[in-house]
């Protein structure tokens, strides 16, 4: 596990130590938390990450309350900004009951 601060610029940063399709049986990352209305979940593949600093990417999902949109601006962003790697983003709204 890289702390925020070095997964900025830790030269194995991008290295995949587990994933999906690669050995029979897979081992699931699993995190418990409450979800309460309103929370946004940001998944997103790390060519997002580089070039979309954590305040960026905080007030571009404030700026934008559609989802879609949101995803479709840090997408766009990341393009502009030198994105690297593949970009994938998906925002995630919790609606309210």
């Amino acid at each position: 596990m890289l702390s925020e601060a070095d997964a900025e610029t830790h030269p194995m940063r991008h290295v995949l130590s587990r994933c999906l399709g690669f050995h029979e049986e897979i081992e699931v990352d699993l995190a418990e938390g409450e979800i309460t209305p309103g929370d946004i979940y940001v998944l997103a593949s790390d060519g997002l990450v580089p070039s979309t600093p954590a305040a960026d990417l905080a007030r571009i999902v404030k700026e934008n309350s559609d989802a879609k949109v949101a995803a479709e601006v840090l997408a766009n962003r990341a393009c502009e900004h030198d994105g690297r790697d593949n970009i994938t983003v998906v925002v995630v709204v919790c609606a309210e009951d």
